[in-house]
């Protein structure tokens, strides 16, 4: 910080620098000035961030000097020096926004501490100056893009209109002669200021800056616009070329439209532009190529995967689950080189085939779920990973078992070990089984259903527990599975004919 020393005494000039220049390291004195005058030119020329000045001086006070500056703007601190302590001197001082007041002789330490406490202030209202900075210029910027945004939807039939509101945020929009490019990222992990300063560097090397607009589309997802405004002729091609050699750390694709003549065109431009990003392939080495015909060679592998899917589902078995995962993988590997419109088609219908079977299975539903939300997003690989998640839960949930008695085996074992926390939803996700599905099936096979026989499993240890133990009634209970104690002796008396102490008293009379 840089002190501004003003008072008419040459002794309080080396005294005060003394100060700074042994105590306050953040502080060099900037000049020195003996009346209010020469103080104020000082102050003209350069600019200090402190002002340390006397009140009584000759040619001009210090409160003239105070109040020039205050019709200036200054903007650092000011601290008066002053021999009176009476409140009707420092008052009008403190009304020409003085920091603070010290009195003569001055002490050491109050110097020291006034000075301290000013830096330390003036640091505080720059960091908040340039946070508030800050914080205008992104609300602007949020703005221009809400309106940019708003005008490649909605057709303005008074195109004066649209260039006054344009100029009252300084947009410079093109009058004639543009055309539009529409630039969307996927999987982007990067931040949003990183790509504009790419883009606007790699723009300027095709084009003058001046003659473009890039602006976030706030109505569609990771999605760029550049308006370019071209007074000569320039190929789009060139700019798309250009792109294609812009890094990003996920996939790109970019469309462009023809040129506009008038700016009341522009929704029409950007949905040319779109139509047309939809016919560009994407590629894992970022180029961008246009697509006349769909390929041939990844059509037939989803066609193959589509087709192995409807055997699985038909089959639920092993043989299929191992070639359609392997199917998968081979596929989505290759969805780089395959447009955004047909993958997101090949892909819909794939999930659709896949719910037929996993609708009832809640960590399939949760998989979904998240797949369809990253889809949104357009983070396609972590979305890939996720269908893939799903596709895991189906294929274990139909090969688990090698026959339905084989199922039903392993669920009683499970049952017998675990009785006190089983039911039909433990079951269902456990063992990969709609609760449906498993009920009709058990019944049909053991003839009771499972309700019973859990029933029974926990009732049956409930008779151990009271021939083999001194536990309570209550406590039985909660350990076979029953949280209320009254529910529990009403079950035992249905299933044994008598209550659980009355069971006890006739064992040991046995």
């Amino acid at each position: 910080m840089r002190v501004l020393i003003v008072d008419d005494e040459a002794y309080v000039h080396d005294y005060v620098q003394n100060i700074i220049s042994q105590k306050l390291i953040n502080m060099a004195v900037s000049g020195h000035a003996y009346d209010g005058n020469e103080a104020f030119h000082q102050v003209m020329e350069d600019r200090p961030d402190i002002i340390m000045t006397d009140m009584k001086m000759p040619f001009s006070d210090g409160l003239t000097f105070m109040e020039k500056l205050k019709n200036e703007g200054f903007p650092g601190k000011i601290i008066v020096l002053s021999g009176y302590s009476d409140f009707s001197y420092s008052r009008p001082a403190f009304l020409m926004n003085a920091f603070d007041y010290i009195l003569k002789p001055i002490d050491e330490m109050k110097i020291a501490e006034v000075l301290t406490s000013a830096h330390h202030k003036l640091l505080e209202e720059k960091r908040i100056s340039k946070e508030n900075k800050a914080w205008m210029e992104n609300a602007k910027s949020l703005i221009q893009e809400e309106f940019l945004s708003k005008i490649l939807y909605e057709r303005y039939t008074d195109v004066n209109e649209l260039y006054v509101r344009a100029d009252q945020l300084n947009i410079y929009l093109p009058e004639s002669n543009y055309f539009t490019i529409i630039i969307k990222l996927f999987d982007q992990q990067e931040e949003k200021e990183f790509f504009n300063d790419n883009v606007k560097k790699l723009l300027s090397s095709i084009i003058p800056i001046h003659q473009t607009i890039l602006f976030t589309n706030r109505l569609s997802i990771n999605e760029y616009v550049i308006l370019v405004n071209s007074k000569e002729t320039l190929s789009i091609g060139s700019i798309l070329k250009g792109l294609s050699f812009l890094k990003t750390n996920g996939n790109m694709k970019a469309g462009g439209s023809t040129l506009k003549k008038k700016l009341i065109d522009l929704p029409d431009s950007y949905q040319e532009a779109k139509h047309n990003m939809n016919q560009l392939t994407l590629h894992p080495d970022y180029r961008i190529e246009p697509l006349e015909q769909g390929n041939s060679e990844i059509k037939n592998m989803w066609d193959d995967l589509l087709r192995i899917t409807d055997c699985f589902v038909k089959s639920k078995s092993k043989h299929y689950a191992s070639i359609l995962e392997d199917t998968f993988n081979t596929v989505f590997q290759k969805y780089d080189n395959t447009r955004i419109k047909e993958w997101e088609h090949y892909v819909n219908l794939f999930k659709r085939k896949l719910d037929r079977l996993g609708q009832e299975n809640a960590e399939y539903q949760n998989h979904i779920r998240h797949f369809e939300s990253l889809m949104l997003e357009l983070q396609w690989r972590e979305a890939s990973a996720f269908l893939k998640a799903a596709l895991k839960v189906l294929t274990e949930m139909f090969t688990f078992h090698k026959t339905n008695e084989e199922l039903i085996t392993l669920i009683k074992d499970y049952t017998e070990k675990n009785y006190d926390t089983v039911n039909l939803q433990v079951i269902a996700d456990k063992f990969y089984v709609s609760k449906n599905y498993f009920c009709s099936l058990f019944k049909e096979r053991t003839g009771e259903n499972f309700g019973e026989f859990l029933t029974r499993i926990k009732l049956e240890r409930a008779k151990i527990f009271l021939k083999e133990s001194e536990l309570k009634n209550y406590e039985i209970a909660e350990l076979v599975g029953y949280r209320d104690q009254r529910y529990f002796s009403q079950v035992f008396r249905k299933y044994t004919g008598y209550q659980p102490s009355l069971y006890r008293s006739q064992l040991k009379e046995k």
